[in-house]
């Protein structure tokens, strides 16, 4: 087996190498059909470029980080590559509907992480597939202190 070298390949390449359309196709239909389900119309209708910009600008605002996401379109912050690509509302009215799973979906339901556990099976398979272990390779895992009180999910860790 090769070793996988991606220090040639662009941030946008890098990127499709872990989530492809089909990936961004899938939120696209369960974020519309969430929407109409919520409303009874097709509130917001999204496609997989917008939903592109979106994660573009989530990922921008990481690398540009200010107190709210609302500073980012805010006449005194503004960030222009953000602000210029989807208007403050939209895109809030984006994040309030995005969903990876069909809420109506009751063969899925029995996990409790329901909601994500199709993407993230595509997410893992995908990271399987670009990042084969090779010869040296090494898993680190380390989590932070935590004991919370609303995940359904238990966890403690001293």
């Amino acid at each position: 087996m090769a070793d996988v070298d991606f220090q040639d390949d662009l941030p946008l390449d890098l990127f499709q190498n872990f989530i492809t359309d089909e990936m961004i196709a899938m939120v696209v239909e369960q974020t519309n059909l969430y929407s109409f389900h919520k409303s009874g119309k097709q509130v917001i209708s999204i496609d997989m470029k917008e939903l592109k910009q979106v994660i573009g600008i989530y990922l921008m605002m990481g690398v540009v980080c200010l107190d709210s996401q609302r500073d980012y379109w805010a006449e005194a912050t503004r960030i222009e590559k953000i602000a210029s690509i989807m208007t403050r509302d939209r895109f809030h009215a984006i994040l309030a509907n995005i969903h990876f799973a069909d809420n109506l979906d009751k063969n899925i339901q029995g996990d409790k992480i329901w909601k994500i556990s199709p993407w993230l099976s595509k997410l893992r398979n995908q990271c399987l597939l670009a990042s084969p272990p090779t010869k040296y390779s090494s898993i680190d895992e380390m989590i932070i202190p935590f004991q919370g009180k609303f995940s359904k999910i238990k966890q403690s860790v001293k």
